[in-house]
């Protein structure tokens, strides 16, 4: 079953079986919270690429150096008391040399007005952000334990006979319901004491809570955007329902390109902002026969069979292939990719982890091959020429390969010359990226909420 056909199946089920009315104080909305870990769960049951998302580090907090580290790490001591910062701002762990990507603009236009939260990527905290993985883990904890004594609701039972769902379902829904009340009550005395005048978010829709208690308090929310958007997307495309209590008053985009993708929420303000981190000059001066691998966790062995069966065919003519892993794919990937760090130690391929950022590996390369990653339209917008694999979610790029803009190969079929023949297809298309408007983004940090 294809990604689209999976997300036709959910908006259905919803329509039938009002979930979206669901609410958290009678007012809140709580579906949304839960969409996107269902929309993942549901893919692992009705597809065959086994195991659909990255693996939680192993932390185990019985232990008491790990105890330690992650209570110490996280500085959780800073949120009890006022910092007196007009701008929260929960950023990701994306980050190129000292800077996290989607929050450098905001930060550097800060100056030192922003309080930093986060939560770390597979257990590796950088200096600056204050960790909540201390508390997700105890959330975590209770949910696991109270769920048995509570029901789930008739409606989220109706939208899971409906989608056919295994009946780790209504665990997992009971799960995340506890742990959304729970980030509610934190995300509320969180905001009582620090009073922020803004709050700027990535990932909005797993921070639905903090947004409910935003709208509680008269605070505007905005989002950035950090990936890719399309009417595939959950945590996005939301038709015929309204932004009120868990999106994002604004959205700042990557281009124009994007508003289009997907129908958000009523009543969202959808603005381009740009980002530095991803625009590039157009430019097709590549270094001949370079390939550029752009891994995806989520279909890690998948990309590893596409690779053990053409291995021979790119040695014998004489490709040099790249394999970038995803961010969160790096933290042991020794331990985990095994197979992928034997092709390494040999020379047969190179792994780049963080040694090198992927806007060097793609103005380099003459050819990229990946699945679903923002990092296809980057490759585009630098002249790359761009193979699509058929795997979960290739239809992402459906309107870019009927417009033979990039091609898409089935991985199961061994590559050829033919397929690097880009003579026909590949030109230069509208951008995806615009460069950072720094002037927007100060107006946006300079108006408040009427």
């Amino acid at each position: 079953m294809k990604t689209k056909e999976v997300v036709s199946i959910i908006l259905e089920a919803e329509k039938k079986s009002n979930v979206f009315n669901l609410k958290h104080k009678e007012k809140y909305l709580v579906w949304p919270f839960y969409r996107m870990y269902f929309f993942y769960e549901y893919l692992n049951q009705k597809t065959e690429t086994g195991e659909l998302g990255f693996k939680a580090s192993k932390i185990n907090i019985s232990r008491f150096k790990d105890f330690l580290i992650l209570l110490c790490n996280s500085k959780l001591h800073r949120l009890f008391y006022r910092q007196n910062k007009d701008n929260l701002i929960i950023s990701t762990q994306r980050y190129v040399g000292e800077n996290e990507i989607y929050t450098k603009d905001l930060k550097d236009l800060s100056g030192d007005n922003f309080l930093d939260i986060s939560f770390s990527n597979r257990f590796i905290f950088r200096d600056g952000p204050i960790y909540l993985d201390f508390i997700k883990i105890v959330l975590k904890l209770i949910s696991r334990v109270s769920h048995y004594f509570f029901n789930a609701p008739n409606e989220v039972k109706h939208f899971f006979s409906i989608v056919d769902a295994d009946k780790s379902c209504e665990i997992q829904y009971k799960r995340y319901r506890i742990e959304y009340s729970l980030w509610f009550f934190i995300y509320d005395v969180l905001i009582k004491i620090q009073k922020p005048k803004r709050i700027f978010l990535t990932d909005g829709i797993y921070l639905s809570p903090l947004i409910a208690v935003a709208e509680k308090y008269n605070i505007e929310v905005i989002e950035m955007q950090h990936g890719v958007i399309n009417k595939y997307h959950l945590a996005f495309h939301f038709p015929d329902q309204k932004r009120n209590t868990y999106f994002p008053h604004k959205l700042l985009m990557f281009s124009d390109y994007w508003k289009s993708k997907a129908t958000y929420p009523e009543g969202t303000e959808l603005i381009s902002t740009g980002n530095d981190f991803f625009f590039y000059d157009f430019n097709k001066d590549k270094e001949n026969k370079t390939i550029l691998i752009i891994g995806n966790g989520l279909l890690y062995n998948q990309f590893l069979s596409f690779l053990k069966l053409n291995i021979n065919f790119f040695e014998k003519n004489d490709y040099k292939i790249t394999y970038k892993l995803h961010p969160a794919e790096i933290p042991g990937w020794e331990t985990r990719y095994k197979e992928l760090k034997e092709l390494n130690d040999s020379k047969r391929i190179e792994v780049i982890t963080d040694e090198s950022s992927i806007a060097i590996l793609i103005k380099k390369s003459e050819f990229v091959i990946g699945v679903n990653s923002t990092s296809i339209y980057e490759s585009l917008d630098a002249g790359c020429k761009v193979i699509i694999l058929d795997l979960q979610s290739a239809e992402y790029f459906d309107d870019l390969i009927k417009s033979n803009i990039i091609k898409k190969k089935n991985p199961l079929i061994p590559i050829s010359t033919i397929d690097f023949d880009f003579t026909q297809t590949h030109k230069q298309t509208i951008r995806f990226f615009d460069p950072s408007n720094r002037e927007l983004i100060k107006t946006i940090l300079e108006t408040l909420k009427p």
